[in-house]
């Protein structure tokens, strides 16, 4: 059944999806991540109760690790970063041998992608909700990672979201990071400058969001709140000043963001548990179109051959997008 599930990847018609599903293991997801493996094919791993890794060619999964983890999480160099909840740790899991190694102790984070800074590489997170951390990947391998603290926020509401991205122009590894954006130093010792994007700081959640990047336009969309704003920011000729927002439309939540070439797309979290599709058009996008419906949306990630993955609390789908006439 998982088998043939996996074999008919879905195709989406252009008035609406034909979706099938499949259960997942475990009482929920909190968090996941996808291994994109020309040899042996995608791998999708999802955590939260217990550490699942399943073969996107096949369906087979099987249980690498277990305990209660976080949300926040990457692949990164043959490894997955898991943010375990007790004790509370940042690991790093080596998918060779399954050993785990403690990057360091007491973080909560919500936020943690791979990143190369300025001749560093190693994690980015967000510790707290408010600061920004880098931990350097160490060599060889160990417990209690070097640690840099990039910049610590201070908003009314707790700051979620992280990207990479060249928002100057200057050719030099940007962040994206909450409501802000932090521009890169010449050197990695030389300290981080920070410029709002905009003023959602209203409540304790309004900063908490899901980002996305695509040629000077930056998404934002709320995370926690209900309902929640999403709206696309027009980078100005001097990016150190407020961006120019425009409204994508009120949500019950966003699981997820996601470009496939131009085109925007915005996973729902609650119900009606929307996938929609923003057209670019222009300098900005077409309203949204409603693609499926979900059951309590995780998240979205990008697949090769223009596939879109869709994974729920409890399912999963991946569809494929080229009806859709993608550019």
């Amino acid at each position: 059944m998982l088998r043939t599930f996996w074999m008919a990847v879905l195709g989406c018609a252009t008035a609406a999806a034909q979706q099938r599903t499949i259960p997942l293991p475990g009482a929920g997801i909190a968090g996941f991540a996808v291994l994109r493996d020309t040899a042996s094919g995608d791998v999708l791993f999802t955590w939260g109760e217990d550490v699942y890794r399943i073969a996107l060619d096949t369906g087979k999964r099987e249980r690498i690790a277990q305990g209660q983890f976080a949300e926040g999480g990457c692949v990164m160099d043959a490894g997955l970063i898991l943010n375990s909840i007790e004790p509370r740790e940042l690991i790093w899991l080596r998918l060779a041998d399954r050993k785990r190694f403690v990057v360091d102790t007491g973080v909560d984070t919500r936020d943690a992608i791979p990143a190369d800074l300025i001749g560093h590489h190693g994690v980015l997170l967000i510790h707290k909700r408010q600061q920004v951390r880098f931990y350097e990947f160490p060599s060889p391998m160990k417990d209690g990672w070097a640690e840099t603290e990039l910049y610590t926020i201070y908003t009314p509401s707790t700051e979620g979201g992280l990207a990479i991205a060249d928002v100057d122009g200057d050719g030099l590894p940007d962040l994206l990071c909450g409501n802000y954006w932090m521009k890169s130093p010449t050197r990695f010792e030389l300290p981080w400058r920070e410029f709002a994007i905009d003023t959602w700081n209203e409540e304790a959640g309004s900063a908490m969001l899901h980002l996305a990047w695509s040629d000077r336009v930056r998404v934002a969309a709320q995370r926690d709140m209900r309902p929640a704003r999403a709206a696309w920011f027009e980078r100005p000729a001097d990016p150190k000043q407020l961006w120019r927002p425009h409204d994508l439309g009120p949500l019950q939540g966003a699981a997820g963001i996601q470009f496939i070439n131009e085109d925007l797309f915005i996973l729902e979290q609650d119900s009606p548990g929307r996938l929609l599709q923003f057209r670019r058009q222009g300098g900005g996008f077409g309203p949204g179109k409603v693609l499926i419906r979900t059951n309590g949306g995780v998240g979205l990630a990008r697949l090769p051959g223009n596939r879109l993955l869709v994974l729920e609390k409890n399912r999963i789908a991946v569809l494929r997008l080229r009806n859709f006439e993608l550019r």
